[in-house]
């Protein structure tokens, strides 16, 4: 199994909020080499959602963002492992 590094961010923008949640995923084999990153980014205007979850600002808190980041944003993969030519 591999290490996996999560960053959520949130960000109003006017009378919207911009959640994204990334994910990095290491290599096993070569310590602190990136192999991957998933994006999720949600968009909403759900204020009462977010006053109620910020409220409870806890690691339960960040756990249903990620949730509802998979659930209803857009996916976004990016590998970053490069082949090599024989």
């Amino acid at each position: 199994m591999s290490e996996n590094e999560i960053d959520v961010s949130i960000i109003n923008k006017g009378n919207k909020k911009r959640v994204s949640v990334s994910y990095y995923h290491y290599s096993r084999k070569e310590k602190g080499r990136i192999t991957s990153q998933t994006d999720y980014v949600w968009k909403t205007r759900n204020e009462e959602l977010f006053k109620y979850l910020e409220a409870k600002r806890t690691k339960v808190f960040y756990s249903q963002i990620r949730a509802m980041c998979r659930f209803y944003g857009k996916k976004t993969i990016t590998n970053w492992r490069i082949k090599e030519r024989s």
